[in-house]
């Protein structure tokens, strides 16, 4: 044996002892933390041997902030200060912020009060009330009383926590009638119409109060503005007073509503950017609601072609018209950045294929279609029987640069926190983390989040960086793929399709929570899961299964095969059902249920959800291909009812 090959295998063994020892260690340590942790969450007092033993552990910070948490309430402000400096970037560190400024507040500390929030600057308004409380304890009324009117001259409600200064203000004769006429129009622009009557009592000037009055009638009997002399000349806020009837009239009579806004735009000399949002809200309107003459109505409010999006919509009223010719000339109409989209190059392909024989030209363009990975890009490869646009261009994983990443103390405390299975504090590291770092260096991390298995923040990492031809970052294989199968079979749907709804639903994040308080992998609500438990015999005891994999995607497999039935094995009204609710999906078929299914599905009224449809159908393409299985985007009894086939 060579002498370079025996140094070779002695520096081999001597990394993977160092590796094993390191690894070892981290056990200890962990251990170690654990403990500590727990002794101080019963109240124990620091130990200075953790200095020792901990002091180099990923997650020793954690355990410097909880120890100070615990005696908040004797702390300096300088020990408070002392620990932000040292961990500047640290999120539990934010939390800490706001524990403190809760201390001072309910222990009176005004000046300290008063320094901690110019030097944190806290989200939220109860802390600028709480703010202008300790001005005025502090002897500094004048800048109470500023900061008072600002608080009070908003659309909506504020915090307890300002009532005594605004008290303090009102009796110092500062709200005046141009005050409240100015937060009467914000409540009324945030919808909260409660509010506005409140604030209405307090107007007392005889133009202010004229103005509200007429508000009030407008929104009993909006049918008043047809007439023209109803908006007089001098009223107060007559171009506001125009926009609230306008759409408050678009509810019962959207037609008289466009007659009347088109009559009075100009002569009321509307603003630029007023006239510009309420053109495009009702244009939007009249074409989503798909309403009779909507060509006509939206011809009248934007003959320009001002705004594509408005534009777009009336491709779609053309399409569910089958209007070909129309379709043709409006996607004319459309900038050429919007109509070099695959979306508007399919269908001017389809509009000329309707309007004239089919000749090659339709093949040409569906050859070129093809190549795009999207869903059109799909679509027109399908239909030309061409090959999918499919190519993967996974990032190389530089080591250098990975072990750079991994070796900074905020992946180290990741690494740690994922470690032990607290995925929470873990995103928080991780999007702190995402603003240190450069474009190369977070997309890096994505290939590092994906090396760790952490498939969610990879995808959503991948995503916020364009890494878009990272197929096996962005469509992972998931851990819990075998209870996508395996439910799959009991319910009798396609595992692919399950499981591209999970990826649009939570991209792999078994503890998502939406807006609306859908939850889990496949974003169910809590009433929709215990109807289907009920329904299909699942186990299922309360809101918090819905985290668990196993029970979510159980009932959410259950849920799209019972969509699935409701709709006679209409896969594409399915999914838009598990999204926009089948209540929705029926009203939609039985207003164009007869149109061709990729007609059908460009014209869904909701941007989410045809967007979620076509990801939904697309993403299974693109795992089925990942996985070496057939690929088709529908299938042959699909295929025969769409535009082209027709």
């Amino acid at each position: 044996m060579s002498r370079c090959l025996q140094h070779f295998i002695f520096l081999f063994v001597s990394l993977m002892a160092f590796a094993s020892t390191a690894t070892a260690d981290l056990a200890k340590q962990r251990k170690a933390f654990l403990s500590a942790e727990k002794s101080l969450q019963k109240g124990q007092s620091w130990q200075q041997r953790w200095n020792a033993t901990l002091s180099d552990y990923p997650l020793f910070p954690y355990l410097e902030i909880q120890a100070l948490r615990q005696r908040l309430s004797k702390a300096s402000s300088d020990e408070v200060d002392a620990l932000r400096s040292k961990y500047p970037d640290l999120p539990a560190i934010r939390q800490l912020e706001v524990v403190w400024l809760d201390e001072l507040i309910s222990r009176k500390r005004w000046p300290d009060y008063i320094a901690g929030y110019n030097s944190i600057t806290p989200r939220g308004y109860r802390y600028q009330c709480y703010l202008a409380q300790g001005l005025l304890a502090t002897g500094k009324r004048q800048d109470a009383m500023t900061l008072a009117e600002s608080l009070w001259v908003v659309g909506h409600s504020q915090p307890k926590a300002c009532d005594p200064v605004f008290s303090v203000w009102r009796r110092a004769g500062l709200l005046t009638s141009d005050l409240a006429f100015k937060r009467f129009w914000l409540a009324v622009e945030k919808g909260n119409i409660t509010l506005a009557r409140y604030v209405g009592r307090q107007i007392t000037t005889a133009q202010h109060k004229q103005s509200v009055d007429v508000f009030w009638q407008i929104r009993q009997q909006p049918t008043v503005l047809t007439k023209n002399t109803f908006l007089r000349r001098n009223l107060a806020n007559r171009e506001a007073l125009l926009v609230y009837g306008v759409k408050r009239l678009a509810r019962r009579d959207i037609a008289r509503a466009a007659r009347v806004w088109i009559r009075d735009r100009e002569r009321f000399y509307m603003n630029g950017d007023r006239r510009k949002s309420l053109d495009q809200w009702l244009a939007l309107r009249i074409a989503q609601r798909f309403e009779p003459d909507a060509e006509k109505l939206i011809n009248w409010i934007d003959p320009t072609f001002s705004y594509p999006e408005v534009t777009e919509w009336r491709v779609r009223v053309a399409l569910a018209d089958q209007e070909w010719s129309l379709v043709s000339n409006l996607i004319e109409k459309l900038p050429e950045d919007l109509q070099s989209t695959p979306r508007w190059r399919y269908w001017s392909m389809m509009a000329q294929r309707h309007i004239s024989q089919p000749d090659n030209t339709s093949i040409v363009t569906l050859a070129q279609l093809g190549g795009s990975r999207s869903f059109y890009g799909f679509l027109a490869a399908e239909l030309n029987n061409s090959v999918f646009g499919l190519e993967q261009r996974d990032g190389v994983l530089d080591s250098d640069r990975v072990h750079a990443l991994k070796t900074r103390p905020t992946f180290r405390r990741i690494a740690e926190l994922l470690a032990l299975k607290r995925e929470s504090q873990a995103r928080q590291e991780w999007y702190a983390a995402m603003k240190q770092l450069d474009k190369n260096e977070r997309r890096h991390a994505a290939r590092l989040a994906h090396h760790w298995q952490w498939h969610n923040q990879a995808i959503m990492t991948a995503a916020r960086e364009s890494m878009w031809d990272e197929l096996g970052i962005r469509f992972p294989v998931p851990d819990p793929m075998p209870l996508f199968e395996r439910n799959a079979q009991t319910f009798s749907v396609d595992p692919l399709w399950s499981l591209a709804v999970a990826r649009q639903e939570s991209a792999f994040y078994p503890k998502a929570r939406s807006g609306a308080g859908a939850r889990g992998l496949m974003q169910l609500m809590p009433a929709t899961a215990k109807l289907t438990a009920s329904n299909y015999g699942i186990a299922y005891r309360a809101t918090y299964d819905l985290y668990r994999p196993s029970v979510n995607i159980a009932l959410g497999t259950a849920y799209l095969a019972d969509m699935k039935k409701r709709f006679e094995g209409n896969r594409v009204y399915a999914t838009a059902a598990y999204n926009a609710g089948p209540s929705r999906v029926k009203r939609w078929i039985d207003q164009r249920g007869d149109l061709p299914l990729d007609i059908w599905i460009e014209t869904i009224p909701f941007k989410e959800t045809r967007n979620y449809v076509q990801n939904v159908l697309s993403f299974r393409v693109i795992f089925a291909s990942l996985m070496g299985m057939p690929v088709r985007l529908f299938t042959d009894h699909e295929m025969n009812l769409l535009a082209y086939n027709q």
